[in-house]
């Protein structure tokens, strides 16, 4: 495992692909902070889709270079 000073995400993610050498088969897959779209979703992505498609314009902060993540469900199992 790496020393304490790797972050936390990176020791797990070591150790986790480690274990192929042991025979066990691992993999790490990291997901963008939000994913969305299973059925009845209310979380933040659906939110902002729903404002925009009832005001028929998407609102953004400041002058629009900032970016948020986000991916699809379906997609993020596709992968797995």
């Amino acid at each position: 495992m790496p020393g304490a000073d790797v972050h936390p995400r990176i020791a797990y993610a070591a150790y986790t692909l480690g274990l192929a050498g042991r025979g066990t088969r691992s993999m790490v897959a990291r997901f963008a902070p939000t994913v969305y779209g299973s059925r009845g979703d209310h979380g933040f992505v659906a939110v902002l889709a729903r404002i925009a498609r009832d005001k028929g314009i998407s609102g953004y902060i400041g002058d629009g270079r900032n970016r948020w993540p986000a991916g699809n469900r379906l997609d993020a199992g596709k992968l797995v």
